[in-house]
């Protein structure tokens, strides 16, 4: 798999649509096509939010697939859920094209499962203030090939409010709010380069990829239409 487009170092927001789409994952489809939460995080004590943590997340977004096993360290999987206890795959791979589209009219999230090793206080989640660790933004913006416009993060004033609701060593979930009936793309960033470099780094569990890359202390991003393309 080529790792360079499937890990985000979140530096401009004229990227590739494709290095800020996740296509991290398990192995395979043909092997893997559903991730097995066995360590759910817990939900937060303030959380007021319909979603909870799934026990199963699809591991790709319809019609795409890996055709490796390589995986970020950090992170072993991810994929939407909505307030009906539903799961969506949103991941992309090597093989398929074209964001994933999920129902609106609900209130939609993000499960990311990250192992305990990797895993921070969940106080280091911040969604505020000058270096958030969890961004998330919202506009009626279409991509435009895949590669450097129709992205809404491209303007501040797309950005909407991202709650975390369930934190712990399982992993994150982080609530985008209700999202309405209309066509919108959605996006929401993890940080995880200052989160790692603040709570992880002195475990020295990091190593580094053919690449020189060192996999752990990657940002990463995921994006989805829902109620279709706009």
């Amino acid at each position: 798999m080529n790792l360079r487009a499937r890990l985000t170092v979140f530096t401009t927001l004229l990227m590739s649509a494709v290095a800020l789409t996740g296509c991290n994952g398990p192995q395979d489809v043909g092997v893997t096509k559903e991730l097995l939460i066995s360590d759910p995080p817990p939900m937060m004590s303030d959380a007021v939010t319909k979603l909870r943590p799934p026990a199963t997340c699809p591991a790709f977004a319809p019609g795409h697939s890996d055709t490796g096993d390589e995986t970020l360290q950090w992170l072993t999987g991810s994929c939407a859920v909505d307030e009906f206890g539903l799961t969506y795959g949103i991941d992309t791979g090597d093989r398929g094209s074209g964001l994933a589209v999920l129902p609106g009219d609900r209130e939609l999230g993000i499960f990311f499962q990250i192992p305990a090793s990797f895993a921070p206080p969940a106080a280091a989640w911040t969604t505020d203030g000058a270096a958030p660790a969890v961004e998330a933004w919202a506009a009626q913006e279409h991509l435009d090939d895949g590669v450097t416009s129709g992205l809404p993060e491209s303007s501040s004033a797309n950005r909407i409010a991202a709650t975390v609701v369930a934190a712990g060593s399982g992993g994150l979930l982080l609530s985008l709010g209700h999202i309405d009936a209309q066509p919108i793309q959605v996006a929401a960033v993890l940080n995880y380069a200052g989160v790692y470099d603040a709570y992880i780094a002195s475990r020295n569990v990091c190593r580094a990829d053919s690449y020189g890359n060192q996999l752990c202390a990657q940002d990463y991003a995921e994006r989805f239409y829902v109620n279709g393309q706009p």
